[in-house]
């Protein structure tokens, strides 16, 4: 069980509408003009599945976060006037290489974190 004593009491009734809010954590909070209370249920293997389905899409969104950074560091690379081919190439291809790296980087994560969601 979780217990929530926000700083402000007023604000009880929005976090615990939030929490009611959000479908996809599947929790019910509970407050009683001091505290929120939100009970956790034990994980299924079914719960389980979502949950890294839900890790899964944040890992794509990553992916395509760090293309588009790619993409924006390519441009920046081509249209500096003041560089050499031979700079700007060297700098694509580090932009590449450093890309390459944090992709493997999150998939590694991922793996990891897959294997301790799916642990019972």
């Amino acid at each position: 069980m979780l217990l929530i004593t926000p700083f402000d009491p007023s604000t009880i009734q929005a976090i615990a509408s939030a929490i009611r809010a959000d479908q996809t954590l599947g929790l019910n909070p509970a407050d009683d003009g001091r505290v929120v209370r939100v009970p956790v249920p034990p994980l299924t293997e079914e719960r389980r599945k979502e949950i890294v389905k839900s890790a899964s899409a944040k890992v794509e969104e990553a992916k395509v976060a760090l293309r588009k950074v790619r993409d924006d560091a390519r441009k920046e690379l081509k249209s500096a006037e003041d560089l050499s081919e031979d700079v700007k190439k060297r700098g694509e291809k580090e932009i590449d290489e450093l890309i390459k790296n944090y992709s493997g980087k999150i998939d590694e994560l991922f793996k990891t974190k897959e294997a301790e969601i799916m642990k019972i």
